[in-house]
């Protein structure tokens, strides 16, 4: 719980550091984190094995965010990358391999594509945590 916690809160910071919120696509980050925090708190005070449940089914997809927000990352790099200060006059040069390695990489443009794996970080700590929870020994035996 301490793990996905700071995970949030460290997201958090850094999200707004960037100001990420410049555009709808942006604001799914917000929106994710809101619920793993949401679901933290679930966590945190989960009474029954209904509201561990209810956690897991927010976790999981919010987790499950994470590699579109990877892909949306690494498809942004791509399309910045003829623009690209070091790579941009070769870019076209490049091999189509060459140009996905260097998105995906961070070989060019702005947003590092491994960033929204935070999210991914967060929901397995959570559902970790649903997994040890000491509502277990009441009877919802369900992983």
């Amino acid at each position: 719980m301490a793990l996905a916690s700071f995970g949030i809160v460290g997201v958090s910071v850094e999200l707004a550091m960037l100001r990420h919120w410049t555009s709808n696509l942006q604001l799914i980050a917000w929106l994710a984190l809101v619920a793993l925090a949401g679901t933290c708190v679930l966590v945190g005070r989960a009474r029954s094995p209904s509201e561990r449940r209810a956690a897991r089914v927010v976790a999981r997809p919010t987790a499950g965010l994470s590699p579109f927000g990877v892909l949306e990352h690494i498809l942004s790099n791509f399309e910045a990358g003829a623009l690209d200060a070091v790579c941009g006059d070769q870019w076209e040069s490049l091999s189509l391999g060459q140009r996905w390695w260097l998105a995906a990489t961070h070989g060019v443009g702005p947003p590092p594509p491994l960033a929204p794996g935070i999210l991914l970080y967060v929901g397995i700590c959570l559902l970790l945590a649903l997994r040890h929870h000491p509502m277990l020994e009441l009877g919802d035996k369900r992983p």
